[in-house]
């Protein structure tokens, strides 16, 4: 039963060049015994939540959303000010409130349910939708997923400054880089696979593998090992 944790562990050796996975001089003791285990999981959260925004882009899959369910044209210029808007605004209203909590991978766990629950609406938007009223409600759900979006970005840094040793951040953000950029790669081939513009059934099936992208970003993050009170790290994270 001890092989398991003890192949994780050399893997994380290996990606980090780290002979010691469990020196930290910046986060506790406690955590650091499971830092490790935590590292894979931030970066398979990193992969979710790469290819879910890469999959429900509003500067490409959206238009075509709205497009596709004859929405007025005026609403194509409001996707991005919305997505970009909606991800501040917890920065600025909630981020001391979530740093108040002794737990905030729950604030994490919660927003990323939040955004797949917007994209599995937009998904069936683009099956059943149509007009201005269709439209309207693309937009409703993009103010959703924005702002849990920025509810999810607050908490995953706080919950890395917590869990990650700083002289391992710059390693797992270099990691989460390149699993980013092949997640990055694998989404833009979908999109030209589709070509031009894709039918209603292609893009809800689109904004589906969405919506799982960030359930795998939830699970991996309920799965995280906090320990509750730990502050270390958090603000600057």
């Amino acid at each position: 039963m001890a092989q398991p944790e003890v192949s994780q562990t050399q893997l994380y050796e290996w990606l980090t060049g780290d002979d010691d996975s469990r020196m930290c001089d910046d986060i506790p003791d406690d955590a650091c015994q499971e830092q490790p285990h935590n590292f894979f999981l931030h970066l398979f959260a990193s992969l979710g939540n790469k290819l879910a925004d890469e999959l429900s882009s509003a500067r490409l899959v959206l238009p075509w959303l709205l497009g596709i369910i004859g929405a007025p044209v005026w609403m194509v210029g409001l996707l991005v000010p919305i997505r970009e808007a909606g991800a501040l605004l917890p920065q600025l209203f909630v981020a001391g409130f979530i740093r108040l909590k002794p737990q905030r991978k729950w604030v994490w766990v919660v927003g990323a349910v939040l955004q797949a629950v917007a994209a599995i609406a937009l998904a069936l938007l683009a099956l059943i939708g149509s007009g201005a009223i269709g439209g309207l409600l693309v937009l409703a759900a993009l103010v959703m997923l924005s702002l849990a979006r920025g509810l999810s970005s607050i908490a995953t840094k706080d919950v890395l400054g917590k869990t990650i040793a700083k002289r391992r951040r710059g390693t797992l953000m270099g990691w989460s880089g390149s699993v980013a950029g092949g997640a990055t790669l694998v989404a833009g081939g979908v999109l030209m696979w589709f070509g031009d513009r894709p039918g209603n059934l292609a893009l809800a099936i689109l904004l589906g593998v969405a919506a799982a992208g960030w359930l795998l970003n939830a699970l991996c993050a309920a799965r995280i090992k906090e320990v509750p009170g730990s502050i270390e790290g958090g603000e600057n994270a």
